[in-house]
């Protein structure tokens, strides 16, 4: 049977996970059907393929074919894939010329009469745009994405197969070494009072992902990543400190990767310090899950590497939290702003 071409490019399971899944599906069969849309698997190619190897019969279901049949795809495969946002990026960026086309048919059936406003599912805007919002990434990493692909088909497939960052590809597309956005890298460290603050609410500082080895000399956190671990490939436990890169696309993918992690329940508590952009996307997704924020009365000066606090940035900044001890987050931070703890 054929399979959908956005379907098909995403991994197949595979080794030692591939004998497991075909073991399981030998001693307890197929649970769940295998889901086609004219002729082919839209969702399911790995049962379809274990049952084929094991001379099995696979169930098989017909799509109902409502909303968008490339967002119905994604949707079934990306939560059972641990992708990071430059994997997430490059896959939309791949996938682009089917968005493009689905946008162009559903234009097509509107102006023809046979697809009304009210049913027209998702098809406002960019092409770009829907595959990033189907793909829970932005449209600018996107759009880097799909210039890697363009430019060097080689890293492009090494950011699809998570060993290279959108960041890093751009780097050597530029022909200049990567450098990190976070402020450890940048040789700008967040002052030891605001990190003192943050550890007195949560107990301690479990990690810090976008950090430096000379910047967790300040945080102290017990395990931290650095922009060759790329904290964004990794999944975040316990209680969490955060300065993010504040350049796109990094600042939106730390902030989807705040939200995510902490409705998992992996983060039992975080701060996150970050500029108060109120108006973008990226600020409302993580406010709407903190637990409350504080709005600085100064601009934080940050520090250099011989603690001098000379590094004051253009606007003010805020620092969110979440976790269930607002009270204390309230107590030890009143002093440095106005605290808003959310309903």
């Amino acid at each position: 049977m054929e399979i959908n071409p956005l379907a098909n490019m995403l991994p197949m399971i595979q080794g030692e996970e591939w004998e497991s899944f075909k073991a399981d599906i030998a001693k307890n069969g197929i649970k769940q059907p295998v889901m086609v849309h004219e002729g082919a698997i839209i969702d399911g190619r790995n049962r379809w393929k274990a049952c084929q190897e094991l001379n099995l019969d696979c169930p098989i279901t017909e799509w109902d074919g409502h909303g968008s049949i490339l967002d119905y795809i994604i949707s079934c495969n990306l939560e059972r894939r641990h992708l990071t946002p430059s994997q997430r990026a490059a896959f939309a960026a791949e996938a682009l010329p089917l968005f493009e086309r689905e946008l162009k048919e559903k234009e097509r059936l509107r102006k023809s009469g046979k697809l009304t406003m009210a049913n027209l599912p998702q098809s406002k805007g960019l092409a770009r745009d829907h595959a990033a919002r189907a793909l829970h990434t932005s449209g600018r990493a996107v759009q880097d994405a799909k210039k890697i692909q363009e430019k060097s088909p080689e890293l492009f497939e090494r950011v699809k197969a998570g060993e290279k960052t959108v960041n890093e590809a751009l780097s050597e597309l530029q022909g200049k070494p990567h450098v990190s956005h976070n402020s450890g890298e940048n040789e700008w460290y967040t002052p030891p009072d605001i990190i003192e603050a943050a550890r007195k609410v949560m107990g301690e500082i479990d990690l810090d992902p976008a950090s430096s080895s000379i910047a967790n000399k300040i945080v102290k956190a017990k395990k931290f990543f650095t922009s060759a671990d790329d904290g964004l490939s990794h999944k975040w436990v316990g209680r969490v400190w955060l300065n993010p890169p504040y350049s796109q696309p990094l600042i939106t993918q730390f902030a989807e990767a705040v939200v995510n992690e902490y409705k998992s329940n992996r983060i039992t508590q975080a701060c996150i310090l970050v500029n108060n952009a109120t108006e973008t996307n990226w600020f409302q997704s993580m406010n709407e899950q903190a637990s409350a924020l504080l709005l600085l009365k100064s601009r934080v000066k940050f520090v250099n590497q011989k603690g001098e606090a000379i590094g004051a940035p253009l606007q003010g900044q805020i620092i969110l939290y979440f976790g269930n001890n607002v009270a204390e987050f309230e107590t030890v931070f009143k002093d440095k702003g106005q605290v808003m703890i959310h309903a």
